[in-house]
This record gives structure tokens, sequence and C-alpha cells, in this order.
């Protein structure tokens, strides 16, 4: 099967080195302006999201795999996050075309939702992350062993003065 990946769809920052997973790739603005059909799943289609597409769309089986890079669509509109969980008697909501597939994409990276403006606002992308100081040295010295461990060890627990001590590292 020929489903567009992620690394197709999430934007990469040259800037920053990091994937964009804030900017949303689908949007439910054209949902309501596209006439919608409904399509019960069959036993012979059990997680099998190609054979439903095909039904769907009454298409040959040497035609499905042209249009098989739209299936997260299918899985956009109808809430489903693993084909696996496609079930006999399942009721999946579809574009009545295919060339409305494009409708649910988002192609331009500044969004109109005041949402997804809010949290680009919030998500800090270049934090960075806290080094231990005392690790970084044991790195840079090539130690083997960490600090608290000594060169040779010595029994883990010793009688002293009638007490118990335990630890030997």
């Amino acid at each position: 099967m020929d489903i567009k990946s992620l690394y197709e769809q999430v934007k990469f920052d040259n800037n920053l080195k990091l994937y964009n997973f804030i900017t949303p790739t689908f949007t439910y603005n054209y949902i309501n302006n596209t006439t919608m059909k409904e399509y019960e799943v069959q036993d012979w289609q059990e997680m099998r999201m190609d054979l439903v597409f095909k039904e769907m769309y009454n298409l040959e089986s040497n035609e499905v795999g042209v249009y098989l890079n739209e299936i997260d669509i299918l899985f956009y509109i109808n809430n489903i996050d693993n084909p696996l969980n496609i079930q006999t008697g399942m009721l999946l909501k579809y574009p009545n075309k295919i060339s409305d597939f494009n409708n649910f994409r988002t192609t331009d990276n500044n969004s109109t939702d005041n949402r997804f403006n809010n949290l680009e606002k919030l998500v800090v992308p270049n934090k960075q992350t806290r080094t231990d100081k005392n690790r970084k040295i044991l790195q840079e010295n090539s130690y083997v062993l960490p600090p608290v461990v000594q060169d040779v060890p010595t029994t883990p627990v010793k009688i002293e003065n009638g007490k118990f001590r335990i630890g030997g590292l």
C-alpha cells in the first residue's frame, strides 16, 4: 500500500532542526460543505481499509493503488486511529467523490483557526535539556565506573563495633 507517511505530512523546521507537530494537516472546515455518504463494513472487509475503500468508490482492483495515499482522510473523518479496529457492521462516513479528499487537507502553514495559533504560542520547541555536570565530567574523562563506585570493592556487609554496616560499593 502507498499510504502517506508521517514524514511527508509533518513539516520540518530547518532553523530548529525539529518537526512541526503543532500545525494541523487536516481540517474540519469542509465536512459541512462536502456531501458525505455512509458505508457499512462487511465481514470480509474487517481490518482491511483498502477493501472498504474499493467498495466505497466502486473501484477496480488495479485502480485502488492510485488512491490509497488518500486513505488517511477516511481514518480522520471516522476518528479511527488504528486500521485494525475496523469491525464488521461499522458505519463509516466518506466523501461522495474522491476529488473531495483534498478539501480535508490543509495546504498552508498559517492556520486561521485561533485554537492552533494559541497552541503555537504556548509550545516552546527550543527548550534545552538540562545535563548533570558530574555526569558530563564522567563522560568527558572516559571513566568506566560512576564516582560512587570504588575501584576495589569491599564486602557488602560488615560487622564493626558490634553494628552491621551495609554497603560495599
